[in-house]
């Protein structure tokens, strides 16, 4: 009888509610029977230690503020001091990568019951600075800047002003300047190229050539020097030139010209067997014009890609490639955001997080 009571009350406030009015706290404790302060116990721990609430009432009162779709006065709990529940996400540029990254670490707050915003600088620093200042007024808990791959960026100390709204922040990827960076988290992308060729050595292929763009993202310096690190550390380099850079603004920009040009003019007259393309998608392209021009993959040279996007497995060959690890990213990258949100203090070599990727081993090598 209690229940069915109380369920006619929840219909009844459901009716008289527009779309305008917000359900507050005193709409529930009406229904339920309880003051206001008892709600705010239940709901949000506030009222102090003098203020008790039973676990029945306490389920109660979740259930009817659930139904009623009760959303707190985000604006009203942060003139009282406390927190916001919201975090954001500030980044310049796009990658398959990135767009994941967000995706994961936007689920992995919302278990922790924080929601995100993400601000998207696609005209750079300026646009930046105007969500980093936003987010600000916003009072959100803390950002994400996902920013650091731009060694422009990294030098200016007006990039650091940008972001001087933002109290709490957390890079995602090692910076290029690590000491100049309290908290971040990223995924140690040398570890990913040194299994690579672990793995195409073990397979016998000692002729392995490394594409890269321009070196202008520190990402792809680091990519280059372990590859020519590990290259040397088997006794696999032999003097030749083993890298070979697009000269593109971005590779989303590498055509079909250029790869006929990678292939007929490096590929094959060095005899390599080999590829370590830069991405998943420069690697189905190289794959496609091998093909056209004859030659098998993986029996005359095995190509590997690099992000495990998600066609990585439907293209075919299936695409040998490493992944990031997004979700440990996302979940190292989470802990620590809440944690500073927190005010919890952790030892310094526990602020610098870099996540081992993995190796997704397929049919293309």
């Amino acid at each position: 009888m209690e229940n069915a009571s109380l369920n006619t009350s929840v219909r009844k406030t459901v009716g008289r509610q527009n779309s305008v009015r917000r359900v507050s706290m005193a709409d529930i404790g009406a229904i339920v029977g309880v003051s206001k302060v008892t709600v705010a116990k239940a709901l949000h721990g506030t009222g102090g230690k003098n203020t008790g609430v039973s676990k029945l009432t306490a389920e109660k009162i979740r259930k009817v503020a659930k139904t009623l779709g009760y959303r707190p006065n985000l604006i009203a709990r942060q003139f009282q001091g406390f927190k916001s529940n919201v975090l954001g996400v500030i980044t310049i540029g796009t990658s398959a990568y990135v767009s994941r990254l967000i995706l994961k670490l936007e689920a992995e707050s919302n278990t922790r019951g924080y929601r995100v915003m993400v601000g998207q600088a696609h005209t750079g620093l300026e646009q930046m600075k105007e969500y980093a200042a936003e987010f600000a007024d916003r009072g959100i808990d803390g950002a994400f800047c996902a920013a650091w791959d731009y060694i422009a960026l990294q030098r200016s100390k007006y990039f650091r002003q940008v972001l001087s709204h933002m109290d709490k922040l957390v890079f995602l990827g090692r910076p290029q300047v690590p000491q100049d960076v309290n908290h971040y988290v990223g995924t140690d992308t040398g570890d990913g190229v040194k299994q690579l060729i672990h793995y195409l050595h073990g397979k016998g292929r000692k002729r392995i050539v490394m594409q890269t763009p321009p070196l202008q993202g520190f990402r792809g310096t680091l990519r280059h020097d372990a590859f020519l690190s590990e290259m040397e550390t088997l006794g696999l380099s032999d003097g030749s030139q083993s890298v070979y850079t697009f000269h593109v603004d971005s590779m989303n920009l590498v055509t079909q010209d250029h790869i006929d040009r990678f292939i007929h003019e490096f590929l094959l007259p060095n005899r390599y067997d080999a590829v370590l393309a830069a991405n998943d998608r420069l690697a189905m392209m190289i794959i496609n014009r091998l093909r056209y021009f004859g030659l098998r993959v993986p029996e005359d040279i095995a190509v590997c890609g690099y992000d495990n996007v998600d066609l990585s497995d439907l293209y075919q060959p299936a695409l040998t490639t490493v992944d990031h690890n997004s979700d440990e990213v996302a979940q190292k990258a989470v802990e620590m955001m809440i944690a500073r949100v927190e005010g919890r203090e952790f030892p310094q070599e526990q602020r610098h997080v870099l996540v081992k990727p993995r190796l997704i081993i397929r049919d293309s090598a």
